[in-house]
Order: structure tokens, then C-alpha cells, then sequence
């Protein structure tokens, strides 16, 4: 990937369903993608890991999309939501660029708009209105394995 930056916008998006778990396989790098492409890939399954395990309290698919300092930052959200009681659902607006910073490591930034909403784990009933508003992080990734991965998540919100 050369040394540039590129936009996109997109949005993710959590509901509660009664279906079962979802059962999610590690994203391999697709070789008929350009590199920016795959981080692109990359980045927004690590938001659909991300939101899987807000809204089930689990932790267990993490690994795919997470590594180093993110997947300790973000194991650490789900534990606290869950022993809490606590749930986050809703839809984010994604807003990012990605910029390379060596072979194999990018950065994302993104101003994504939130509308996470923190829920009652039992009764499914919301504790806070939606914020609506615009956060502004960076996420690093890094090429592991066949893999990109979220290794630290920075910036403020």
C-alpha cells in the first residue's frame, strides 16, 4: 500500500434478536484486494466483532479482529459491561481514513458518529437516550499472520 489517505463512509449497526450467536470465522486477508481494501475489510469486521460482544457480554471472538493493547482495552469493556449487567446496542456512522505508516502497520482515524446505547442486560430496556454524537479515534492496525488486526485504539472522544 503506498503512503496515502483515503476516506470512506460507512455504518455498523447492533439489534437484539432472538437468533442464535453468531459464529464468526477469522478474516482472512483477501489477496484479490488491494491492501487498503483488506484494512478496509478488516477495520469494519473488527466494529461487527466489537458489537457482537457489547450486546452478548462475550468475549470469545475478540481475537479475531483484536490483539495487543486493543483486544486487553476492549476484553475489559465487555467484562465491566457484563459484570454490571449491562449491554451496548445500536448503529455506528462510520466517517474514516486510513493512513499506512510502515509495511504491514496502518493507522485509522475515524470520526464516527455514535448512537451506542447502554441497555439493562435483563429486561433489554434502555439506560441512557442516544448520544448521537461525533467521537474521533484512532485505531492501529497491524498485519498478523494472514490477518489485520486492531493492536491499540487511542484518541480521544
Amino acid at each position: 500500500m503506498p503512503s496515502s489517505t483515503s476516506s470512506t463512509s460507512t455504518t455498523s449497526t447492533s439489534t437484539t434478536t432472538t437468533a442464535p450467536a453468531p459464529e464468526f470465522e477469522p478474516l482472512l486477508a483477501d489477496p484479490s484486494l488491494t491492501p487498503e481494501e483488506q484494512v478496509e475489510q478488516a477495520y469494519l469486521f473488527s466494529w461487527d466483532i466489537y458489537l457482537d460482544a457489547v450486546e452478548r457480554g462475550d468475549t470469545s471472538f475478540l481475537h479475531l479482529a483484536y490483539a495487543d493493547e486493543a483486544l486487553d482495552l476492549v476484553a475489559s469493556e465487555v467484562e465491566r459491561l457484563s459484570s454490571a449487567g449491562q449491554m451496548v446496542l445500536g448503529s455506528v456512522g462510520h466517517d474514516y481514513a486510513i493512513t499506512e505508516t510502515a509495511e504491514g502497520e496502518v493507522v485509522v482515524l475515524d470520526a464516527y458518529t455514535n448512537h451506542l446505547v447502554l441497555h439493562d442486560a435483563v429486561t433489554g430496556q434502555p439506560l441512557e437516550s442516544d448520544p448521537n454524537t461525533t467521537n474521533e479515534q484512532f485505531f492501529a492496525m497491524r498485519k498478523v499472520g494472514d490477518a489485520w488486526l486492531v493492536v491499540d485504539i487511542f484518541g480521544g472522544e
